[in-house]
């Protein structure tokens, strides 16, 4: 069995490359990707690379994937606190992220997807991947596919630095260098934090990155790459809002070791990755001016001892512990693309991936080791699987038509074997392209979905993986002005959400419905004619969801952006530089809002929401000072219950860029 997974792991699920790639400046919509993803197909794949993002002078990765990249960022707080990624209507876990091709989803939950060691100087570009796209990348792409990619090949030594000021105490400090050479090197490291915009809003995040990279020759090149992400924050209602002052404190420690070799017709990605993260998550937050842990384990603040029910003092009502969480992460994963005669591709590749998770709270009962970030903790449950993915996809050309098809196999330890079809045709000419694609995907529930127990959520061992087709037609235009237009349709099977029947029961997890998704999306990119206007980008999108069953309430699933608009204008003037972003959200749903006064909830709904972002930069040598303004008009409003978002944000910063040779 050993030899058979290991000649298994020479393979991976990715897909083919389409033909055709225009630049639009900076954000690019096509069907093509880079070769260590392997984006393929007919479907949309929005590309974002460091030019835009330069004009993004304090960015977070949620805040380009929510101006540029269309995507539905469902923020609990700011800065890459803690944020949720939604394609088409999916929930969090439904959006597959990869880092230069590899697969860092989390399987603890989703919202851990976007803790990534990855700090701003080291990323190269950013590309999304819309539709059901298991047949290439695996299971969990149901919904969608994120690939960050990182600076790989290195013409010049090189040294970079920001500083950056503003409201609510906040700061973030970044340094970067980079030395070529047959071995090349880079190191990054950040700081960001911030007091908060309201009490129990603070945060305090660490980054650091290393990478070297060793030239064999053109053709082969090895690589390490080494992030490390401390994240402290102040999780103010984050999962209820009956007990506000929650605080999670994360550890991540990522590392991938890869072989690319590109030769002729040939070429070949292939990665031993491990991914380490411990979670420590204190519903009553534990620390000077909070809860205070006394010699007998209970939390007390003020007098007051920390209780689940308030005003019942039974031993079984007392908080005792926080939650605690280790999960480990490690795979080996291969891509490999030949380029036939004749206009043929073919890929094709695997990936054997072991996930595991040692907790006080999700798995099975196990035997209890010590957990070495807290005093005193213990983890005393246990959970695993293992997973082997292995296919191929074909692709021909043949004159102006191109068609593409593929099959994933999948082997779950838990859930046994199954396969997903799926393929695009598309037409092109000139610079238009018209396509066609149906695509099967599924995900595997995550150990949160699974086996958590607390006083408002509960899991479910029972789920059953989420399955899906996802149907989609489309046209794309490039040229000066370049334009895209896509009708899509998912079918979900056994969607799993968090529900309950009224607003005084738990939250359980259940697959508990069919779920139909369906809508259209519009984006326009024009490229200033005259010299000094500025670059145009507009996104518009529009969803709706058929639930065909269940009445109870639900938490994620139906809370979709129903209507999306933004318009980002990027421009120049000389040495003076700017960004105007206006943003349209319109959410379905609602949720109940908990009045802390009458400690009562009450039912509202999503109200729609216009935001106003901008930044003003000024050129100096080796650098530029800029000025930039978040939520311009002060709009308080919510992208999950009772959470609600700050207002305006102004924050001061310079950054200088030092060359060698």
């Amino acid at each position: 069995m050993k030899r058979i997974l290991v000649l298994a792991s020479l393979f991976l699920s990715i897909n083919l490359f389409a033909q055709r790639d225009t630049n639009i400046q900076a954000i690019t919509i096509t069907g093509r990707a880079t070769n260590s993803t392997s984006f393929s197909g007919a479907n949309f794949v929005t590309t974002i690379d460091t030019n835009v993002m330069q004009n993004f002078p304090d960015y977070s990765f949620e805040q380009i994937l929510k101006d540029l990249g269309g995507i539905d960022v469902r923020q609990r707080g700011v800065e890459g606190t803690q944020a949720d990624l939604s394609i088409r209507g999916s929930t969090f876990d439904q959006v597959l992220v990869l880092i230069d091709g590899v697969n860092v989803s989390d399987f603890q939950t989703g919202h851990h997807s976007l803790n990534l060691p990855i700090p701003d100087f080291v990323v190269k570009k950013i590309e999304i991947l819309e539709g059901g796209m298991s047949r290439m990348y695996g299971v969990n792409a149901l919904a969608g596919v994120v690939n960050i990619s990182t600076i790989d090949k290195i013409n010049a030594n090189q040294a970079k630095g920001k500083m950056i000021l503003g409201q609510y105490g906040y700061q973030k400090f970044e340094g970067f260098a980079q030395f070529k050479g047959k071995t090349s090197t880079i190191l990054d490291f950040s700081k960001s934090l911030s007091n908060g915009y309201e009490k129990n809003t603070d945060f305090d995040i660490t980054k650091a990155f290393l990478a070297v990279n060793h030239d064999f020759n053109k053709s082969l090149r090895l690589s390490l790459k080494s992030g490390f992400l401390g994240k402290n924050f102040g999780a103010l209602n984050f999962y209820t809002p009956l007990f506000p002052y929650q605080y999670e404190k994360i550890v991540n420690w990522l590392n991938i070791l890869s072989l690319n070799y590109s030769k002729s017709q040939w070429h070949s990605h292939m990665a031993i990755y491990h991914r380490f993260q411990s979670d420590i998550f204190e519903l009553f937050r534990e620390g000077p001016g909070w809860y205070e842990r006394t010699d007998s384990g209970y939390f007390v603040m003020n007098g007051d001892t920390a209780k689940f029910v308030p005003g019942v003092y039974e031993p079984w009502n007392y908080y005792r512990s926080h939650n605690f969480h280790v999960t480990q992460l490690i795979g080996v994963t291969s891509h490999n693309t030949v380029v036939l005669p004749h206009g043929q591709k073919l890929s094709f590749g695997g990936e054997i991936r072991r996930e595991q998770i040692r907790s006080n709270v999700l798995g099975n009962l196990s035997d209890s080791v010590k957990f070495w970030l807290y005093r005193g903790a213990f983890l005393n449950h246990r959970a695993s699987r293992l997973n082997l993915n292995l296919s191929g996809n074909y692709l021909v050309s043949l004159g102006n038509w191109t068609a593409s098809a593929g099959v994933l196999g999948v082997y779950s330890s838990q859930y046994g074997t199954h396969a997903y079809f799926g393929g695009d045709l598309s037409y092109n000419r000139r610079q238009n392209r018209v396509y066609l694609s149906v695509n099967q995907s599924m995900r595997e529930p995550t150990f949160t979905e699974l086996y958590y127990r607390g006083p408002s959520n509960e899991g479910n061992p029972e789920l059953k993986p989420e399955q899906a087709v996802t149907y989609e037609l489309g046209l794309k235009h490039f040229s000066r002005l370049s334009y895209s237009f896509a009708v899509f349709y998912r079918q979900g099977k056994n969607i799993i959400d968090w529900v309950r029947p009224s607003a005084t029961d738990k939250w359980k997890a259940m697959n508990y419905t069919r779920l139909n998704t369906y809508g259209f999306e519009v984006n326009m990119s024009v490229r200033p004619v005259v010299r000094y206007f500025p670059s145009v980008y507009f996104t518009y999108r529009y969803l709706n969801q058929d639930k065909v069953r269940s009445q109870m309430l639900s938490k994620y699933a139906l809370d979709y952006m129903k209507n999306f608009a933004s318009v980002l204008f990027l421009g120049h003037y000389r040495h003076l530089g700017y960004r105007l972003n206006l943003v349209y959200a319109d959410r379905n749903g609602g949720f109940e809002l908990y009045d802390f006064n009458t400690k009562n909830f009450e039912h509202v709904d999503y109200k729609p929401y216009f935001l106003v972002n901008a930044s003003v930069w000024y050129a100096i040598r080796n650098g530029k000072i800029f000025i930039s303004g978040d939520n311009l008009l002060n709009i308080r409003y919510y992208d999950l219950s009772n959470v609600q978002l700050p207002g305006i944000w102004v924050k001061i910063g310079m950054s200088f860029k030092l060359n060698g040779h």
